[in-house]
């Protein structure tokens, strides 16, 4: 199966983030996501990219929303995202997730690096909406670069944690120590830091089955 989505939207998040606004080509809505899910999209010469779905509090509007950073030094993808306009049309495979918030008694902690940061915005809006205890925690290279940073501090007050590396650079130890011995944490972003995330988690005590990630 097939989704044939037409572009309803196009906004400039940051110089190279971009949000896409998507609806359904046809009569029919859009199937049913949660949060953590992704589009697969068909970009032709260009090959297959995903995307994860985003999700803010109070966007019940039926639409899909994703955000794409343009990679200039990739393989094509992400700048054939960059080229399209409104009304133009996409093909997906329906939302998919592999990064599935869960449904633990103890808090999460949402660990976001660059773009990463993209599903932890609905599994923060999830989370809040059903009053669970979160912390979410996103870094960036600068301010310059960060997408989004405002808009969650608008949305979540002090449940959000900034870091940039050419401020503030985050701690991983520092974050982990003390945590909430039922806590579940979810990472996505590069590798390295995915990597070093578990790490510092395991130093941390932390259990392996505990810690969830995405790159």
């Amino acid at each position: 199966m097939t989704l044939t989505l037409n572009i309803a939207g196009i906004s400039d998040e940051t110089d190279r983030i971009r949000v896409f606004e998507l609806t359904p080509a046809g009569a029919e809505a859009l199937p049913a996501w949660t949060p953590g899910a992704h589009l697969c999209f068909d970009l032709g010469p260009a090959g297959s990219r995903s995307y994860s779905l985003i999700a803010w509090p109070g966007q019940q509007d039926g639409r899909y929303r994703i955000a794409v950073q343009r990679e200039d030094e990739g393989s094509g993808g992400s700048k054939a995202m960059h080229g399209l306009k409104p009304g133009d049309r996409l093909t997906a495979t329906p939302p998919k997730n592999d990064f599935e918030l869960g449904d633990h008694a103890g808090p999460a902690l949402l660990l976001a690096g660059g773009i990463g940061i993209t599903p932890m915005i609905a599994m923060a809006t999830a989370l809040s909406a059903e009053g669970r205890d979160f912390r979410l925690v996103y870094a960036a290279r600068s301010r310059a670069v960060m997408g989004f940073g405002a808009a969650l501090g608008s949305a979540f007050g002090d449940r959000v944690t900034l870091a940039f590396d050419d401020e503030t650079p985050l701690d991983l130890d520092a974050l982990m120590a003390g945590l909430d011995a039922r806590t579940h944490l979810y990472v996505c972003g590069p590798r390295g830091m995915i990597e070093a995330a578990r790490a510092a988690a395991a130093r941390a005590g932390l259990p392996g089955d505990q810690v969830h990630v995405e790159l």
